[in-house]
């Protein structure tokens, strides 16, 4: 894909546990949606109490995770974040990751972008704090 343009921010809207997510989420990207691979570059769920963080798709293919804005790298924390927020462990690492993305690609933080900007959802969710998020990123970046 080049550079990405942005770096799209989701979440998987599934509740979190102590088993990984991730693996069940790209088995239903292929498996039932028939995609090439999982739509998101990269996320990051608590597995057992503790943080993980997942490579998705090769960064330098296009990604399967928001219709429009594919050229965007995707990136899912998994997890509910309409019933509450993600915790700060999981803020922090997530901010370090897309972080690392915005260095090696050049991207200001003016190219993040919530999933509901571009669709009628409510990703990364109504109790995910943005602002801090970036405020995050920045820091890292």
């Amino acid at each position: 894909i080049g550079k990405p343009s942005g770096i799209v921010i989701h979440h998987s809207l599934t509740k979190d546990g102590n088993t990984e997510s991730w693996t069940s989420i790209k088995k239903y990207h292929v498996e039932t949606l028939g995609w090439a691979d999982i739509g998101y570059h990269g996320g990051c769920e608590i597995v057992d109490g503790k943080m993980r963080g997942f490579d998705g798709r090769p960064i330098d293919t296009i990604g399967g995770h928001t219709v429009g804005r594919n050229n965007m790298l995707g990136f899912c924390f998994v997890g509910n974040f309409d019933s509450s927020a993600p915790s700060d462990e999981m803020l922090i690492y997530g901010a370090q990751y897309v972080a690392g993305w915005c260095r090696m690609f050049d991207l200001s933080i003016d190219k993040l972008h919530k999933h509901s900007e571009t669709a009628p959802k409510t990703c990364p969710g109504t109790s995910f704090p943005w602002d801090k998020f970036l405020t995050l990123v920045k820091r890292y970046i």
